[in-house]
Order: structure tokens, then C-alpha cells, then sequence
């Protein structure tokens, strides 16, 4: 599917992660959604405003709870 010059629909499937993360040693982990949001993006420099889904979870670690609060 080609996205280019056009933006993501509720429908389509993001393919490349983003580049800042935390990283978690290999594993299966439980998570928690805590809230899901569709949002919208205002846009700025080079990227044109755009639908954004607003995702909070939380990570449970062995030795740590990881809250996050995920914007794509």
C-alpha cells in the first residue's frame, strides 16, 4: 500500500516502529491498555496534520511497571 502524499487511515497498518523506546530483554510481557484515544495532529514543519491515536499502557516487567503514554 502506498502511503505517500496521503495519510493513514483508522483502517491501515503502521509497518515501521518508531526509533525511540525504552528496550525490555526479550520476552513475553503482560500489558495493559489503559485508555485509547483518536486524535488528530496539528502538523508542523515538514508533516501535514494528520489522524494520531493516543495509546496509554502500562508494561508489567518482572522487576519494573513501565507507563507509557504512545503517540502514532
Amino acid at each position: 500500500m502506498a502511503t505517500e502524499g496521503r495519510e493513514f487511515g483508522w483502517e491501515d497498518t503502521i509497518k515501521e516502529d518508531a526509533q525511540e523506546f525504552e528496550p525490555l530483554l526479550e520476552g513475553d510481557y503482560n500489558v495493559t491498555i489503559e485508555k485509547f484515544d483518536r486524535s488528530r495532529s496539528s502538523g508542523s514543519g515538514k508533516l501535514p496534520a494528520c489522524n494520531m491515536a493516543v495509546v496509554y499502557f502500562n508494561v508489567h516487567a518482572p522487576n519494573r511497571e513501565i507507563n507509557g503514554k504512545d503517540k502514532r
